[in-house]
């Protein structure tokens, strides 16, 4: 029988004449019999997440597979309310309970995308900006003034 499991897929990006690297944690939903399965196929699928690409400068880009951070079984139906992982925190302080509670504003559904600034690791897919500009959008619409 299939179960779910949530995969935290790390992938680093590095760009041409950068020192830098960029990280990503993708965390994806993964389908699997057992926990060695959905290990297996976690490393499959964080493989075939790896390609190159010309960024807005010319550069290559190179998105690299690292591993996996964690995995997590979904024990539940997938639907609306489904739990899909908890954290447990034993504490008898009302002020500790306050400080794990987040204001509406302050969840990161409704926080502004803070835009990159042109001193960032430059990762954009050529393709994707020219894209973008296309659609009429001007390079401050992508990028942040310092």
């Amino acid at each position: 029988m299939s179960k779910w499991y949530l995969a935290s897929i790390v992938l680093e990006h590095r760009i041409e004449g950068d020192k830098r690297r960029v990280l990503h944690v993708n965390t994806c939903l993964i389908r699997a019999s057992s926990a060695e399965s959905a290990y297996e196929k976690s490393i499959t699928f964080g493989r075939s997440q790896q390609f190159r690409y010309q960024n807005t400068k010319d550069k290559t880009v190179t998105v690299r597979f690292r591993g996996i951070q964690d995995i997590k079984f979904i024990d539940d139906r997938l639907e609306h309310g489904t739990e899909l992982f908890y954290v447990e925190k034993v504490t008898s302080s009302e002020s500790r309970i306050r400080l794990m509670l987040c204001e509406k504003s302050k969840l990161s559904v409704f926080k502004k995308r803070m835009k990159p600034t042109k001193s960032a690791p430059n990762y954009m897919p050529k393709d994707i900006y020219d894209m973008l500009l296309n659609a009429g959008f001007r390079d401050s619409d992508l990028y942040r003034q310092k």
